[in-house]
């Protein structure tokens, strides 16, 4: 009697972890703004305006040939990649959207040229000092990095990585 109250009770267990983790559909999850999230089934479009509605943050007007990349994470979340040269007016524009805009004393650390995919060649040939900015936009639930790097007096190259909060 003990082993089949045992055995019903073991296959009530399986049955129950199955239904909970078979799918992730109505599983309720919600990102910081309380809304569920939906993970695209296809990587968004790498465009500006994609981006603007991802992040929150628009492009500033003098922002001179800005690349923009987009991959799915490993939760199928978009992470987006900019960067582009221009007036040091256009960048200030950006990190003022941004928030908490810093001087970054020790200049870029290589894991961090590494995450925003920041080219060799543009790390040698900025001057100092290297300036940077981050935050979560609330708006949107972005989290969002950027390094300008200043090329001259009067121009800068920025690079900016943006993907969702993750908590």
């Amino acid at each position: 009697m003990k082993r089949t109250v045992l055995q019903a009770t073991l296959a009530a267990c399986v049955v129950l972890a199955a239904t909970a983790c078979g799918s992730d559909e109505g599983s309720g999850a919600t990102d910081r703004g309380g809304q569920v999230e939906q993970s695209p089934t296809s990587t968004p479009e790498a465009s500006a305006e994609a981006f603007h509605e991802f992040s929150g943050v628009h492009l500033p007007d003098g922002a001179e040939n800005p690349e923009i990349t987009v991959e799915l994470d490993d939760r199928g979340s978009p992470v987006y990649w900019v960067s582009f040269g221009g007036p040091r007016a256009a960048a200030d524009q950006l990190c003022e959207q941004v928030g908490n805009y810093l001087i970054q004393a020790r200049g870029v650390s290589d894991e961090q040229a590494e995450t925003l995919r920041i080219p060799e060649s543009d790390l040698a040939a900025a001057n100092e000092p290297v300036w940077g900015c981050s935050a979560v936009i609330q708006s949107t639930g972005a989290d969002i990095e950027a390094v300008v790097l200043p090329m001259d007096d009067d121009t800068a190259r920025v690079y900016l990585r943006a993907e969702a909060f993750r908590t």
